[in-house]
């Protein structure tokens, strides 16, 4: 008898652990909707990646999983959100690379990149690219700096990214080029149109169009690899500026400090499975995002490199913060 029912049990648990959902108690994991924290406005490269997903994550994972657009502060809002959020799979964080930066550039973001976030998984590196007018008598990096020293000109930067990395190649290669603060990338396109600045670290997002109507030239990409829709830009590295150490923003995807294992896995095995569906790869390369799958255990490691490395360019520049 005792033996029995030893056997029945076992079978019980051996038919729940092939369910899809992961019990925790009396309950399986998830039995209510999921929210997707997208830490900036609507409309934007993030929040299309970040419902994209979400849909397919609710379709494996039969429920819901909503997208909560929480702006504001540099992502700094939705970021502290989730930091703050219980750990129990039903908050979730699609971040990107200012996770890292805040902390290095704030004495207090309100977060911790490392301590408060349980990463899960890097989908992608976003593609940026530095431009001029197609009217300016320069193809590459190197002629800019040969053209450009001495002049007095102006590159523009729209947030305190591009601003760090444009200072450290203007102040390595002594180009003299003086800085101009925008609000956004609109505004600072408008005004490299225009004339106004010489040129401008952008998102391949927002300039591809006026690179295929001849109005502006890519001169140099950000990264370790060349940006496949424009394969004949090379990468500051490949033309000799060594100081561009910068390997380009990534987006990823987290969940609050200790979640349980179970549930993490379960995430990033869900999130690869769609990653890799051809229709997604395609849907990210239209975005202009190369694919740069890292899972958790990997990606966590490298953050803090990333946030070396950050730290790093932030003192190359002598950009300072108001905090």
């Amino acid at each position: 008898m005792k033996k029995r029912v030893f056997l029945q049990r076992a079978l019980s648990a051996a038919g729940a652990a092939a369910l899809p959902g992961l019990s925790f108690g009396n309950t399986a994991w998830p039995d209510r909707p999921i929210k997707l924290i997208v830490p900036t406005a609507p409309g934007g490269a993030q929040d299309l990646l970040g419902r994209d997903f979400a849909q397919q994550l609710a379709s494996r994972l039969g429920q819901p999983v909503v997208v909560d657009n929480k702006p504001g502060a540099g992502t700094i809002i939705g970021t502290v959100f989730v930091a703050k959020a219980p750990a129990d799979g039903y908050t979730l964080l699609l971040g990107q690379t200012a996770l890292i930066q805040n902390p290095v550039q704030m004495k207090s973001p309100g977060y911790d990149p490392i301590k408060d976030f349980t990463p899960l998984a890097r989908i992608g590196a976003s593609s940026t690219v530095q431009v001029v007018r197609s009217d300016l008598a320069v193809n590459n990096a190197v002629d800019f700096v040969k053209l450009a020293k001495g002049k007095g000109w102006n590159y523009g930067s729209s947030s305190p990214g591009p601003q760090v990395i444009q200072e450290v190649w203007n102040k390595a290669n002594d180009i003299g080029l003086v800085s101009v603060s925008y609000k956004g990338e609109a505004p600072c396109l408008s005004d490299l149109l225009s004339g106004t600045i010489q040129t401008g670290l952008f998102s391949i997002t927002a300039v591809k169009p006026h690179i295929e109507a001849g109005k502006l030239k890519a001169i140099a990409a950000i990264g370790s690899t060349r940006i496949p829709s424009l394969p004949n830009v090379q990468t500051f590295l490949e033309q000799g500026f060594k100081e561009m150490t910068y390997p380009g923003g990534w987006y990823a995807f987290f969940g609050p400090a200790k979640l349980p294992p179970e549930i993490a896995d379960r995430l990033t095995k869900e999130l690869k499975a769609i990653l890799d569906e051809p229709a997604m790869r395609k849907r990210l390369s239209d975005m202009e995002l190369v694919v740069n799958w890292a899972d958790g255990s990997t990606f966590g490691p490298q953050m803090k490199r990333d946030m070396d490395n950050w730290r790093n360019l932030i003192q190359q520049s002598g950009v300072k913060f108001e905090q």
